[in-house]
């Protein structure tokens, strides 16, 4: 019986935390979206890249987090026809912190989303792409979860890479 309650103030305590309004809210890591190009093909599919750049010091946690973090979740707004998949996530790094294991994402780096357009969406339609996030940040023993937002607004046409584009392959 111990063993619930102490369970359940745990698991209260982690809840409180992540209801909590951050102390420090999106100062501790910059966000950029980067298309691959900035006037997608209809039918086609189209790199959308994520850029996360932390403060100094801080870090982000892998799609597997491993045994003390969390990872970033994503809710996206596309228009109709329009849809992003799951991220190609950079390889992380090992970090033991009091006998635990998380694999991390140290100093800057991106995620690869796909993002597929739909072959019945016109030319020269305006494609609005937004998204909120939540990372869990951490730096010297203090964690924080973070929410982050981002935007691009892209125009069908004809998938020519964007400059910013040309420059991922």
């Amino acid at each position: 019986m111990k063993f619930a309650h102490l369970l359940a103030l745990i698991a209260a305590i982690f809840i409180a935390a992540f209801d909590a309004p951050p102390a420090f809210a999106q100062q501790n890591v910059k966000v950029a979206a980067i298309a691959e190009s900035d006037a997608p093909k209809a039918g086609s599919t189209t790199d959308l890249v994520i850029r996360f750049e932390p403060r100094s010091g801080w870090y982000g946690y892998w799609k597997n987090p491993g045994e003390g973090g969390v990872p970033a979740d994503f809710r996206w707004k596309t228009p109709k026809g329009v849809s992003v998949g799951q991220p190609s996530w950079p390889a992380p790094i090992a970090l033991s912190y009091m006998g635990m294991t998380s694999y991390v994402m140290d100093g800057s780096y991106s995620l690869v989303f796909p993002m597929k357009i739909d072959a019945s969406i016109e030319a020269g339609t305006q494609i609005p792409v937004a998204f909120d996030a939540t990372l869990f940040l951490c730096t010297k023993g203090l964690c924080s979860a973070q929410p982050v937002k981002g935007s691009i607004d892209l125009v069908v046409g004809d998938g020519a890479p964007s400059v910013i584009g040309s420059q991922m392959a």
